[in-house]
């Protein structure tokens, strides 16, 4: 997913393909809210509120629109 696609609309629901270090607590596949965009660096971050496990980071690339 772009990251223009995600700041058209605040607050996008999205599907997470999740990475093996966060399967343990979400599962391989979870969806949530998009709650900010950042960047570290010159890698660009997204913050998604996932239901019943709080806020994790993403990678825009494993992000769908829900």
């Amino acid at each position: 997913m772009q990251i223009a696609d995600l700041m058209k609309k605040k607050r996008q629901r999205v599907k997470v393909r999740v990475p093996a270090s966060l399967q343990d607590k979400l599962g391989a596949a979870a969806s949530g809210t998009v709650v900010r965009l950042f960047r570290r660096g010159s890698i660009a971050w997204v913050l998604v509120k996932v239901k019943g496990s709080g806020e994790h980071e993403f990678r825009p690339q494993d992000l769908s629109l829900a």
